[in-house]
């Protein structure tokens, strides 16, 4: 095995934890399109605006998510978020994990009758 420095592996241990929460991971997988601010993610996700712009903010404090924008809208300022570098390479790990996962699930259905997800 590669010797890790260990600010490397505590790099690696702040991005884990920074996208441990579901809405976080939904909100990187819904930016793949580009730019969006938190009062069009909160419909998208279904889930409410101030949480949403919570987890925007935990994102972007974090380093994987950047301000492009600011717009003023009906009296109040939108800003509209996209990916860093970062966030788009965090992106792409949950995607392929979550690929893989529903590439193992339908292996296991097919060999097993069912997923092994399933109760």
């Amino acid at each position: 095995m590669t010797a890790i420095s260990s600010a490397a592996l505590d790099s690696a241990a702040d991005l884990f934890r920074g996208l441990a929460h579901p809405v976080r991971l939904r909100i990187l997988l819904a930016l793949e399109g580009g730019a969006l601010s938190p009062s069009e993610l909160a419909p998208l996700l279904a889930v409410q605006l101030g949480l949403v712009s919570y987890h925007v903010h935990a994102l972007r404090d974090d380093g994987l998510l950047e301000l492009v924008d600011t717009r003023a809208v009906r009296g109040s300022v939108q800003s509209f978020y996209r990916l860093t570098p970062r966030g788009e390479w965090a992106r792409l790990l949950l995607a392929a994990m979550l690929s893989e996962q529903s590439d193992l699930e339908t292996q296991a259905v097919r060999l097993v009758g069912r997923s092994p997800t399933a109760p």
